[in-house]
């Protein structure tokens, strides 16, 4: 605003000093107040309105620059929310790879367990079909006189090695089949052959306390015989019982519960 007084000054000194010097002569005090103000007034008139001009553009130019402090602030806010957001971002990025690396750990203790479930119903279907499945532990044959059904001390001492080996044994199952040479009548035969796996079965289970329930027993005559019955020795041969021990593949749970079930 002085800038604009100064201006205003500046003019009317000019055009005073433009009147007197147009004049050619030396005007009195009063003489040059009057044209001083008939020139003055005028140009009033021009510089009036130029200062309203001046003074709505500085209004405007204030105005326009309080605008302009809000558009910075504006964008300083703005830069501000895009900054958080980029760091928001970041941990979203962050927490989405954890919760995948999660997810993938997850998904492979699932297939762990998948696996370690189907191997070990593998092994329990497997010890369920062993526990039915007999396999031959032992065998071995006692021999007879001719038409003789009675164990001498050779027989005894050959059952007596065989029952060692059910002991321990929870399950077990014990086959006797009694023969016979082929002389005289094949009935006869299967009688005597009969009687003579009795007496092993006798013996198990008198001298040995093996239960009944465990002895399988028959008689076969002269039927598969070993030898030829055409020598004394062949036949000798033929008069036989033969014992055989049969154990389960798999001779009780413990051992699949304390390793194959691991």
């Amino acid at each position: 605003m002085f800038q604009y007084q100064s201006f205003r000054t500046f003019a009317l000194t000019a055009a005073v000093a433009f009147t007197v010097v147009g004049t050619g002569c030396v005007a009195t005090r009063k003489h040059v107040r009057e044209q001083m103000g008939q020139k003055i007034t005028p140009l009033e008139q021009r510089v009036t309105p130029l200062e309203d001009r001046m003074g709505k553009s500085e209004a405007k130019l204030a105005e326009q620059g309080k605008d302009l402090d809000a558009v910075e602030t504006d964008l300083s806010k703005t830069k501000e929310k895009v900054t958080d957001v980029e760091n928001t971002g970041k941990k979203t990025i962050e927490q989405v790879q954890v919760a995948a690396n999660a997810a993938s750990a997850a998904d492979k203790k699932a297939g762990d367990a998948r696996t370690y479930a189907e191997t070990r119903s593998n092994t329990i279907e497997k010890f369920i079909e062993s526990r039915d499945q007999f396999k031959l532990a032992k065998s071995d044959n006692v021999l007879f006189g001719f038409n003789k059904t009675e164990l001498d001390d050779e027989a005894k001492a050959k059952l007596d090695e065989m029952v060692k080996d059910t002991a321990n044994r929870k399950r077990f199952i014990i086959e006797v089949q009694g023969f016979a040479d082929n002389i005289g009548p094949a009935a006869a035969n299967v009688e005597v052959s009969q009687r003579r796996a009795e007496a092993v079965v006798r013996y198990l289970t008198n001298a040995h306390k093996v239960p009944l329930r465990n002895i399988h027993l028959i008689g076969s005559g002269s039927e598969s015989p070993v030898a030829e019955n055409k020598s004394r020795d062949g036949r000798r041969q033929n008069r036989r019982v033969e014992i055989r021990v049969f154990a389960p593949e798999v001779e009780n749970s413990s051992s699949l519960t304390s390793a194959q079930l691991r």
